[in-house]
C-alpha cells in the first residue's frame, strides 16, 4: 500500500499486534523519523533510517546535516534517533487515519481519540475524550 502523508501513525502500526502491517518502508523527512523512531522504541520496535541523497536535492543540504553532526552515510537506529530510557509518545487524531479517528463535533462539544505510549513500561494506552465547548466563546463559533 502506498500512503502519500502519515508516516509517524504508519511507523507506530507496525509495531501494533494483528494490525495487519509488519514493515514500513519509504521516504520522510528527519523531524518525523525521529518522533516515529521515539514510538517504535515505546512499542519494542526496529527502525533504520539513512539520510536520503537525491541528485534533485538542494546542493547545500547534506553540508547542513554535516555541520550539526549528522553523518550522511550512516545508518541510524531508533536508539539513536529517540535516545533515553524514559520516553513518551502522545498523539491525538485530527484527521480520520489507520491508528486514530479524527476529531468528530458533537453537540456543544467534540470527541477526540489519543493515545499515548511509554518507556520503559511499553504501555499503549488509548482514550476517548469529550470536550464541552458550551461555556467557551471561542468554540462557541464553530457550532
Amino acid at each position: 500500500m502506498l500512503i502519500p502523508d502519515g508516516d509517524i501513525a504508519a511507523s507506530v502500526v507496525t509495531c501494533i499486534p494483528d494490525s495487519g502491517v509488519d514493515l514500513l518502508i519509504g521516504a520522510g523527512a528527519g523531524p518525523e523519523a525521529t518522533i516515529g523512531a521515539t514510538a517504535v522504541k515505546c512499542l519494542g520496535g526496529t527502525m533504520l533510517v539513512k539520510v536520503w541523497k537525491s541528485e534533485k536535492d538542494d546542493p547545500n543540504r547534506l553540508k547542513r546535516l554535516e555541520a550539526v553532526g549528522v553523518d550522511v552515510e550512516k545508518t541510524y537506529s531508533e536508539d539513536e534517533l529517540a535516545r533515553g530510557n524514559v520516553l513518551v509518545f502522545a498523539a491525538s487524531g485530527v484527521t480520520k487515519g489507520e491508528l486514530l479517528d479524527g476529531v468528530r463535533f458533537i453537540p456543544g462539544g467534540a470527541v477526540v481519540h489519543s493515545l499515548c505510549v511509554r518507556l520503559p513500561s511499553g504501555t499503549l494506552e488509548r482514550s476517548e475524550t469529550i470536550l464541552r465547548f458550551k461555556e467557551h466563546p471561542v468554540y462557541q463559533a464553530l457550532l
